[in-house]
């Protein structure tokens, strides 16, 4: 949890955001500031906290068979959608169905007893699923772009810009969004701005600096690998080491622990490439480690493999994000600075998406992944505003 000071909260805060809010991707984020907004508006039967402790969110408790396939979630009691309405048990699995394929575990099926909804599953799973956006409860309104949720927020998108809103009386503060606009951050602080969650080093120096800031770390959130259609790289410690402190400008750390792709539970799945997937092995048509050229990160780590002659490419070449996604679909390119989430709430259908997306991991991802670097960012916080709860992937949600 992030508290700033005692003084009152007020009225309104302004946030620093990085993207455009779709309500039409509602509650799946899509880019940062979706992510912020969604996690005010929307919530989970369960959260995650920065430590990864499960804790009560639309459940206040809930019980699991010893299979793990069976949960029994009990709904708060003045649980309420944005509107007015209960939430309920059918409510939620109204939700699901309308909108949620199988999970990780299979095809759910319901009971639903007065305020406890039980969900059975083929497959065993933790409650740590039970914590995935997309399983954040949503009803559509007639009339309007946005769904209602259930969390301490509302937003709205007919005047032209998000506004987000408490309802009820909550206390908090009125959120106003500001766009950050790829300008220099510091900008925005001598701006007004409230919260800024950053990882630029201008930014967060120029804090530090400034009395009226306080900062928190975040927790890990991103993983660059490099990922290597032939085969498998192995890199020396040092490497990994000259890699976080020399190579990038951010905050990072050698990549470390067993990764999620190469979890047990994972491998297991046994995933196969879906229908449709090119043929593996299809040859190099470009002899280049190739990044995503908006990922400053990824940039920097490419540059430093290709001089390092790490990963066998005599270039680096950024893409724009369509033709990477093609590039690293089809297995085409000699190597891939690739960015990962860190953490995944569920590391078998985790996986599942990352080989809908590179079918050619298919056969071991573990052996053409090499994890490099971790990185973080900071959340700057003016003192005197309200006070924030950090969860597992470091979005913020006001108290």
């Amino acid at each position: 949890m992030l508290e700033t000071d005692s003084t009152p909260t007020p009225e309104r805060l302004t946030i620093g955001v990085a993207g455009i809010v779709d309500p039409a991707h509602a509650p799946v984020p899509t880019n940062d500031a979706e992510r912020f907004v969604f996690r005010q508006v929307f919530e989970t039967l369960v959260r995650l906290d920065c430590a990864g402790v499960v804790r009560p969110g639309l459940a206040e408790s809930w019980q699991v068979d010893d299979d793990g396939r069976q949960w029994t979630f009990t709904i708060r009691s003045d649980a309420r959608f944005s509107d007015g309405t209960p939430a309920t048990g059918q409510g939620i699995a109204d939700s699901w169905t309308r909108r949620v394929g199988p999970l990780p575990g299979g095809t759910p099926v319901f009971t639903i007893s007065g305020r406890e909804l039980t969900v059975r599953l083929s497959q065993p799973v933790t409650a740590r699923l039970f914590a995935a956006p997309g399983l954040a409860v949503t009803r559509p309104v007639e009339g309007s772009d946005w769904p209602v949720g259930t969390g301490a927020y509302a937003a709205d998108t007919s005047g032209g810009r998000v506004t987000v809103a408490p309802f009820g009386a909550t206390g908090r503060p009125v959120l106003v969004l500001r766009p950050s606009g790829g300008g220099d951050e510091r900008d925005l602080l001598d701006a007004g701005i409230d919260l800024l969650v950053t990882d630029d080093p201008s930014a967060l120096g120029y804090a530090r600096s400034r009395p009226e800031f306080t900062m928190v770390a975040l927790p890990w959130e991103r993983r660059y690998v490099l990922a290597v259609p032939g085969g498998s790289v192995s890199l020396d410690s040092t490497v990994l080491v000259g890699l976080a402190r020399d190579a990038l400008r951010v905050e990072a750390r050698p990549s470390s622990g067993i990764p999620w792709w190469a979890d047990p539970g994972a491998v297991a799945c046994g995933v196969a490439p879906p229908p449709g997937a090119p043929p593996l092995g299809v040859g190099t048509s470009i002899v280049a480690l190739v990044y995503p050229a908006e990922d400053a990160v990824a940039r920097d780590l490419a540059g430093r493999l290709v001089a390092l002659g790490i990963g066998g490419a005599p270039r680096a070449l950024g893409l724009a994000a369509p033709d990477f996604s093609a590039a690293l679909s089809s297995g085409g390119a000699t190597g891939y600075v690739l960015p990962l989430p860190a953490v995944t709430l569920e590391a078998c259908g985790a996986l599942r998406l990352l080989i809908a997306r590179v079918p050619w991991l298919a056969d071991d991802a573990a052996r053409h992944l090499t994890p490099l670097v971790e990185s973080r960012r900071r959340a700057i916080v003016r003192r005197g505003g309200a006070a924030f709860t950090v969860e597992w992937d470091g979005t913020l949600r006001v108290r």
